[in-house]
């Protein structure tokens, strides 16, 4: 199986693969499925978030939900406003994404933003990167479709 490359997110992979994994398929889906790629964003924060915990030793029961994990009181003492506003932005978008199947036309795109923001507080955070080793977002491309690509379908009948 070929291992798909970010153009955002590879400095996550040799600390979190998983989590490289689904930014790089949020980013990947960015145009051409918006709605996976959200749905994809919210499980990467969901991860990240406990990350974060387990990083941080912050206590947490297994049936906690995400949005109970990013309320409590030690996660929010221990992140920065912005970074929760990101977390909340990435948690009810990509619900209402898997649940309403409703979404804003730039929401992938704002949100892999986000993520990637996300992606390098984190290795600051937990001390596995530096802010020299930060690198600026990379926008996907929207790529179009060459029309000599479809595929026909050809329908004999008798």
């Amino acid at each position: 199986m070929e291992l798909m490359q970010s153009q955002n997110f590879e400095h996550l992979r040799p600390h979190w693969p998983e989590l490289a994994n689904l930014a790089t398929h949020a980013e990947k889906y960015t145009f051409d499925d918006p709605q996976s790629a959200l749905v994809k964003l919210r499980c990467f924060a969901e991860l990240l978030v406990g990350i974060v915990y387990r990083e941080f030793r912050l206590p947490s029961l297994a049936t906690d939900k995400f949005v109970d994990r990013l309320q409590a009181s030690a996660f929010v003492t221990a992140v920065e406003s912005g970074i929760l506003d990101k977390l909340h932005a990435i948690r009810r978008v990509g619900n209402t994404a898997v649940h309403d199947g409703t979404f804003g036309k730039g929401d992938s795109q704002w949100l892999l933003k986000e993520a990637h923001i996300l992606s390098w507080w984190l290795l600051l955070t937990t001390h596995k990167g530096t802010k020299a080793d930060i690198k600026d977002f990379i926008a996907p491309v929207k790529t179009k479709k060459n029309p000599t690509q479809k595929k026909q379908l050809s329908i004999k009948r008798d």
